[in-house]
């Protein structure tokens, strides 16, 4: 039987987010950090009964505070021909609760050939929302333990690992939305109870009943089957969903560890030969981790996974294999592994003139800038006003200090272990026509300081994921 709604699990769960109230524990898990009672909260408000239930909730928790710290955002998708009727029913809604609402109306472009139209209104929405709520104030979802459980079938279904499976999340930050889930341990049940003791009113979403939307197949077609034959087949998908989200961590954990043992020599580079070490499922766990964290993607199918750590980071020491996936590179060079993204390559300036004690330069992959020092770098007494700096032409030669011989800078590069990809966008600092420095690789002479002269440090930043180097010179 549903509880009150003067001591229900809808208000006890809002209230341990809003104020950290502990009593009435709900039984999805831990609750989620309190808010702070300072910041203003933000009620996803769409007019349909879960976040009417959630606006109701909240504005009864915070009280004679709800005006101030308390406000409403409606997205109008104009998707359906109800949507501006939908808009002025959450107005009034709002306004009986005297609650600040802000209207955003949203345009959804579904991806060609028909696409996802749910996940398409999702990206407008949040989108939408992102244009009215301050950075890091929190908008409250009024997700539910059924959402979970479909989600948490709906991902199975799709063959995902532990991180999908572990579903929504109660508190996640997306593209700039701090996102919280008050009612993700509340049933459906629960809610609609509460709705029908408060004698709320709300809106009915007819995308709810299309069948050809995943979600809906799975609330109105595939779950009612299940349930009919195991009554707690919900509960046990939202309890698999918590295990699922702790073995999520424990692999993030693990890669972390295997990643700290495996660094290559350059920043975000892994040793090849480490990563080849261990086993498979762990090489694979790791190579995720490491291309998670450098491209922040969805996570890599487990077949690539396999590639990479069979055929690349495996490959002899002879061989410079590579593999390519949806934009994303992987190549094996002198016993490391590097990553980045596929793309034309910026167009290079022939040269660009540059005062060196001014501000940093700005160039399309990177940007090039000087600090000042003292017996490192160039010399500041031998350098022009001006630099130039430019790419390689071919043919230019260096001595560097520490070496004392004429070389190429092609044999340079390679000595220094510089990829063959990066060699050509290195930017290059010449001074009266003559070479002084590739930034952060060497200063040639007679441009290298001594003693403790006045003298610069060159700091090359790259842009691109790929180009993973931070060089000083």
């Amino acid at each position: 039987m549903a509880s009150s709604p003067e001591r229900s699990l809808v208000l006890d769960s809002v209230r341990r987010v809003l104020l950290g109230a502990r009593s009435g524990a709900a039984p999805g898990g831990p609750a989620p950090v309190p808010l702070s009672v300072s910041e203003r909260s933000w009620v996803a408000f769409s007019g349909g009964v879960d976040s009417t239930v959630l606006l109701d909730a909240a504005a009864r928790v915070l009280g004679g505070r709800s005006a101030e710290g308390l406000a409403a955002v409606h997205v109008n998708h104009g998707l359906y021909p109800d949507a501006g009727a939908w808009e002025d029913h959450c107005r009034e809604a709002a306004a009986r609760l005297g609650i600040r609402l802000e209207v955003r109306r949203a345009v959804v472009r579904a991806s060609p050939g028909g696409g996802n139209l749910e996940a398409a209104a999702r990206a407008a929405r949040h989108g939408a929302i992102a244009e009215v709520v301050p950075r890091g104030e929190p908008v409250l979802l009024a997700h539910h333990l059924d959402d979970q459980a479909e989600t948490a079938l709906m991902r199975i279904l799709r063959g995902a690992g532990p991180a999908g499976m572990a579903g929504m999340r109660r508190e996640v930050t997306l593209r700039g939305l701090r996102l919280v889930r008050p009612l993700l341990a509340v049933p459906r049940s629960e809610i609609l109870a509460y709705a029908r003791e408060r004698r709320l009113s709300w809106v009915e979403d007819p995308g709810n009943a299309a069948a050809a939307h995943d979600r809906n197949h799975v609330r109105r077609r595939v779950l009612p089957v299940v349930t009919e034959r195991w009554p707690g087949a919900a509960a046990t998908l939202v309890r698999l969903a918590r295990r699922s989200e702790e073995t999520a961590a424990m692999l993030d954990a693990l890669g972390a560890a295997d990643l700290a043992d495996a660094k290559g020599g350059a920043p975000g580079t892994l040793n090849a030969a480490a990563i080849a070490a261990l086993p498979p499922p762990r090489a694979a766990n790791a190579l995720r981790t490491w291309l998670l964290a450098r491209h922040r993607i969805p996570p890599p199918p487990r077949r690539w996974l396999r590639v990479l750590a069979e055929e690349v980071a495996a490959a002899g020491s002879d061989r410079r294999p590579e593999a390519v996936r949806a934009g994303i590179w992987v190549r094996r060079y002198r016993g490391e592994l590097h990553t980045g993204r596929e793309g034309a390559p910026p167009r290079l300036p022939e040269s660009t003139g540059w005062r060196i004690d001014g501000e940093p330069l700005d160039l399309p992959h990177g940007r090039l800038a000087a600090v000042r020092t003292a017996g490192e770098g160039i010399a500041d007494a031998r350098l022009p006003p001006f630099v130039e700096v430019r790419f390689r032409r071919g043919g230019e030669r260096c001595r560097p200090r520490a070496r004392g011989v004429t070389k190429p800078l092609k044999h340079l590069m390679q000595e220094l272990g510089v990829p063959p990809w990066e060699r050509g966008a290195w930017p290059l600092v010449f001074a009266g026509g003559r070479i002084a420095a590739a930034p952060g690789l060497f200063v040639c002479e007679p441009f290298a300081a001594r003693g403790g002269e006045p003298a610069w440090r060159l700091e090359w930043t790259p842009h691109q994921p790929g180009d993973t180097r931070f060089r000083t010179t």
